[in-house]
């Protein structure tokens, strides 16, 4: 959500570097007083999954600052 009067440049990244982000929807900017919503998959190397429950934490930046940090987590199989 972009309460600013003016448009701003956003970026979400994994946290950790081994993990990858697939955009559904490219996302590189939020309008000025508007929201977006956003689909992408999360890809995390399978040999770093060694729980059935996997956290992590996804960086959100404006112009290259991290603004917010998101915990989240998902459910896949144990190798």
């Amino acid at each position: 959500m972009n309460k600013t009067s003016e448009t701003i440049k956003i970026e979400i990244v994994p946290e950790d570097a081994r993990t990858r982000i697939k955009w559904i929807q490219p996302f590189d900017k939020l309008e000025k007083e508007s929201t977006h919503k956003v689909t992408f998959f999360v890809m995390v190397p399978q040999k770093e999954i060694s729980k059935t429950k996997t956290e992590l934490t996804l960086l959100v930046k404006q112009n290259g600052t991290v603004i917010d940090r998101i915990k989240t987590n998902f459910l896949g199989p144990v190798n």
